[in-house]
C-alpha cells in the first residue's frame, strides 16, 4: 500500500481542481463568446447523448439564473454546482490554514458513498436523456 505525505495529497486534489475549473472555464467561455458547442465525441460515435451530454448549456443557464432551462438541460446541475463550489471552499480553507478538514470531513466510507451516489445519479440521468433522444 502506497503512503502518501500530506503534501502530496494537497498537490494532488490541488492539481485536479485546477484542472476541472480549467475545462469549466474552456467550456463555458466557448459556449458564453463564440456561442461555438463543444461537439460531444460519444454522441458523434455512438448516436446517442453522453453522461454529461447538456452540462455546459446548463451550468451557463444557471450562472444567468434560467433555473427551468438549466434543469431541461442537465437536471444534476443542482448538484454538481454546490458540490463543486463546497469543494473548492474546503480545498482552498485547508490550502490556507493547513488544516486537514477534507480529509477529516470525508472518509473513505464517505468518499465511496459519494462516489457511487453521483455515478448512480449520472448513469440514472444517462438513461432518462437516452429515452428523451429516442
Amino acid at each position: 500500500m502506497y503512503s502518501f505525505s500530506r503534501n502530496t495529497v494537497i498537490f494532488h486534489q490541488l492539481r485536479n481542481f485546477c484542472f476541472f475549473t480549467v475545462l469549466l472555464c474552456f467550456s463555458l467561455s466557448n459556449y458564453y463568446f463564440w456561442h461555438i458547442p463543444i461537439p460531444c465525441f460519444f454522441k458523434f460515435v455512438t448516436g446517442f447523448p453522453c453522461p454529461s451530454c447538456g452540462l455546459t448549456r446548463a451550468t451557463a443557464a444557471f450562472l444567468q439564473g434560467q433555473w427551468a432551462k438549466a434543469f431541461y438541460y442537465h437536471p444534476l446541475v443542482f448538484l454538481l454546482g454546490p458540490t463543486y463550489i463546497l469543494y473548492t471552499c474546503l480545498l482552498f480553507f485547508e490550502l490556507f490554514f493547513r488544516k486537514p478538514l477534507l480529509t477529516c470531513l470525508l472518509s473513505k466510507k464517505i468518499t465511496t458513498f459519494l462516489y457511487l451516489s453521483i455515478s448512480a445519479a449520472l448513469i440514472t440521468n444517462w438513461i432518462l436523456s437516452i429515452y428523451k433522444s429516442i
